[in-house]
């Protein structure tokens, strides 16, 4: 009970400081979700999504709003679909991107990072599932650490990942200096590398979350297109994606894996973050593949 009220606490003492990192970015990304018209575009995933996609390009190609809510792969996929399904309507198009690690390792019910958002607005709550609550106690003790060193946190510009790094679209800009940093790149080398039997293991879990995700939208009259993330070419391995394509059988999948590796020095920090200079490449790539998919439903 004392973990509890000392969470609460932290966070409320913690509030001001809070708001300025990347992570409350979840309040603009959720505003823009909720003022949006249908037919709008929603883009779902970790990362790999605001770091390397343009959605201003997107809506400005396609001429249909765009909302991108990605933030991490940590907060866990189960809380990107919850999150966006009261505000679906007939006609939307959702794109699923998860990182690989999605498939295997990272729970899809999300680490720390995801209580960290409900600290920052207390409507992300309502869209745990029961086993997020019953995993809270878990993180509790590392939730009131972030707290706790977010009020030493003075200025907006001595945080790399800071809320104001992010547009209107909900795409994020701050690495547009960024070069390629083999330190941080090759200590993700052992949970990245899929050529790595170990991290084959694909999660059933996944598979069910994504496949009720597109019942939930077809019964809703939302088209659901699932894409593959942008990756590492070094680490990548054909055989894995082979199977979660066999796994995730009557889910759209939208393009080819390949058509989406990039080079180790054209990433800057993880195998899954493409350099500041390579997103419109990747962004007109997936407008491609987005045309061809919306083609075939019509």
């Amino acid at each position: 009970m004392g973990v509890v009220v000392i969470y609460f606490i932290s966070g409320y003492a913690a509030k001001t400081n809070l708001l300025k990192k990347g992570r409350a970015i979840v309040i603009d990304k959720s505003n823009r979700l909720k003022s949006l018209p249908s037919p709008k575009i929603v883009l779902v995933g970790g990362s790999n999504i605001c770091y390397g996609i343009n959605a201003k390009l997107l809506q400005d190609s396609l001429q249909i709003p765009v909302v991108d809510m990605s933030i991490n792969a940590g907060i866990g996929m189960s809380f990107y679909y919850q999150q966006i399904k009261p505000f679906l309507k007939s006609g939307d198009i959702v794109i699923g991107i998860p990182e690989y690690a999605a498939y295997s390792h990272t729970n899809i019910y999300g680490e720390a990072f995801l209580y960290d958002l409900c600290t920052i607005e207390a409507e992300n709550y309502k869209y745990l599932v029961a086993m997020q609550w019953l995993r809270f106690p878990m993180f509790m003790g590392e939730t009131i650490k972030s707290n706790m060193s977010s009020l030493s946190l003075k200025k907006e510009s001595n945080h790399i990942h800071g809320r104001q790094l992010y547009d209107t679209f909900g795409s994020y800009f701050g690495h547009r200096n960024q070069t390629f940093d083999s330190t941080k790149f090759i200590s993700s080398q052992k949970t990245e590398n899929y050529k790595n039997k170990s991290n084959q293991i694909i999660q059933p879990s996944f598979i069910k979350l994504v496949s009720d995700f597109n019942t939930f939208c077809r019964q809703k009259q939302v088209t659901y297109l699932h894409s593959v993330p942008v990756y590492a070419k070094i680490y990548y391995d054909s055989s894995y994606m082979s199977g979660i394509f066999k796994k995730l059988n009557g889910v759209n999948i939208i393009n080819k894996p390949e058509r989406y590796l990039y080079e180790m020095n054209e990433m800057f920090d993880t195998p899954n973050h493409i350099l500041f200079s390579f997103k419109q490449d990747r962004t007109i790539k997936l407008l491609f593949d987005i045309r061809q998919a919306l083609q075939k439903n019509r």
